[in-house]
């Protein structure tokens, strides 16, 4: 450690103690950047904000270090993630290009809510609610057509939906490979697709 003419320390790391010499605090350069880490009367890192050159975070964890709250910012990307008892994912909100609110069982997403950017809705804002393997189940999504309810069987196909289109709800039932068959309007007219037969040679 040294200490210029203008009053500036410097060292290459900074350690706070207890009156029982225990490490309270800490000011250091790890791999990447500086961090700054605060601990508990046992000496666990309950708070440790870290600078690298991509990212900046700042996480608190509980007593047997396993994470609890992350405040995250990666380049145009914020993060918060809050996590379960077990140190795993159980809330994250991501504002970025797109925004998302996810809720987690700790294995598998289980609800979450999209703006702009969902491949399988075509860039539209959504509400997706999953099964525990992860597979879309229930979708609620606002396309440039109108709102739209959508509910899936356990292979992600759609077999039912409510639509407004150009101001008309429509209610359409479809099979198990998301072709539809029969679709009931505003005025509670039942349509079927027609069927072509195939022409023998």
């Amino acid at each position: 450690m040294r200490k210029d003419q203008a009053g500036v320390v410097e060292a290459t790391a900074f350690v706070l103690r207890d009156e029982n010499s225990l490490e309270r605090a800490s000011l250091k350069m790890v791999a990447g950047g500086p961090q700054l880490a605060l601990r508990d009367s046992k000496g666990n890192a309950r708070a440790v904000l870290r600078v690298c050159s991509e990212a900046t975070q700042l996480c608190f964890l509980d007593g047997q270090g396993r994470r609890m709250i992350t405040l995250t910012s990666l380049g145009s990307a914020q993060m918060l993630d809050l996590y379960n008892a077990h140190g795993a994912d159980g809330v994250s909100m991501v504002a970025a290009g797109n925004a998302l609110f996810g809720l987690s069982d700790g294995d598998k997403w289980r609800v979450h809510l999209v703006a702009n950017d969902h491949p399988e809705l075509q860039e539209r804002p959504c509400f997706v609610v999953t099964d525990r393997r992860g597979r879309e189940q229930v979708t609620v999504a606002a396309g440039p057509d109108g709102p739209e309810l959508s509910l899936r069987g356990p292979n992600e196909k759609h077999r039912l939906r409510l639509k407004v289109v150009k101001g008309k709800p429509y209610v359409q039932m479809l099979d198990g490979r998301s072709r539809e068959v029969c679709r009931l309007d505003v005025d509670g007219q039942i349509t079927k697709p027609r069927i072509r037969k195939r022409q023998r040679r």
